[in-house]
């Protein structure tokens, strides 16, 4: 059984089509498909099944197609590990950002002052469940989820309401949930976990929110209720300092609205010394956050 074919067999396992995986190789479907054929041979299996022109990947394919993963993960983590050994590691991390995205230029730049020669890959896109990926991600879990061994709450932060200066509410310190009824709200859309948090605690508070507006960008949606358009969900930190002689921060009395911000990294991957780094690093910075 040799690497190639196994590198092979994951790229038509993934995608059931090996046209278009030949073409990426730039290598005929033959020969993809007597590779394919050796492998079985040799595995007394079959790991398609094949219908006409189709191939789709079977049960042994599946079974087989888990540990061909975890092969070429080690062979792929070996690597990092013996370019950290030997000092010559590309020093790169990626980091998937689903939260606290203001957050971030500082980490990395107090990070950086440190350490210049660890370069940086940010990217907010949701990435395929069959490729590689990040070395972190930064995240907010939903409501109730379970934590994960490989997973560190980085902060547990507060959710307030943003005001304009001249709303009634301006000058309250807390307010409840139940009480605002009659108020307009400005909000996330429906699939982004701020929103998916905030509409938990109105249920459970019997809050249907009166949302006038819509928008993904959060800038946005403070200059909305800056102009007095309605009120907002905010988070305490992460949109960074949103506190102006325009806009209020009212904390929410009841019920008590948080919001948790993980950080997780795949623990069955190698973590390279520039990743174990930054990772002592975010943690400490939202340590020290917590303490001012």
């Amino acid at each position: 059984m040799e690497l190639l074919q196994l590198r092979y067999f994951k790229m038509i396992a993934e995608t059931e089509h090996i046209t278009k995986v030949a073409e990426e190789l730039s290598i005929s479907q033959s020969a993809l498909s007597k590779t394919i054929k050796i492998l079985e041979t040799e595995l007394g299996v079959k790991l398609f099944d094949r219908e006409g022109k189709y191939i789709k990947l079977n049960q042994n394919g599946k079974i087989f197609l888990k540990y061909v993963n975890k092969t070429l993960q080690s062979l792929e983590d070996a690597k990092k590990e013996l370019l950290d050994h030997n000092h010559n590691s590309k020093n790169e991390i990626t980091i998937y950002v689903q939260a606290a995205m203001f957050m971030l230029p500082k980490i990395i730049s107090m990070f950086s002052e440190k350490h210049p020669h660890i370069k940086f890959h940010i990217s907010q896109k949701q990435f395929s469940p069959g490729n590689k990926k990040y070395d972190f991600m930064i995240y907010i879990p939903s409501p109730n989820a379970s934590h994960s061994e490989n997973t560190i709450t980085l902060l547990e932060e507060e959710i307030v309401l943003a005001v304009n200066k001249n709303h009634k509410l301006a000058n309250r310190k807390s307010v409840s949930l139940c009480d605002l009824s009659t108020e307009n709200f400005i909000s996330l859309p429906e699939f982004t976990q701020l929103r998916i948090s905030t509409d938990h605690y109105c249920r459970i508070s019997g809050l249907t929110p009166n949302i006038i507006l819509e928008c993904y960008d959060s800038p946005t949606i403070l200059e909305l209720v800056k102009n007095g358009m309605g009120i907002s969900f905010v988070p305490r930190y992460s949109w960074g300092d949103i506190t102006d002689k325009e806009l209020s921060l009212v904390s929410i009395s009841s019920p008590k609205c948080t919001r948790l911000i993980n950080l997780t990294w795949d623990d069955s991957e190698y973590l390279s010394n520039a990743a174990m780094l930054f990772k002592k690093h975010i943690i400490e910075f939202y340590a020290n956050l917590l303490k001012k």
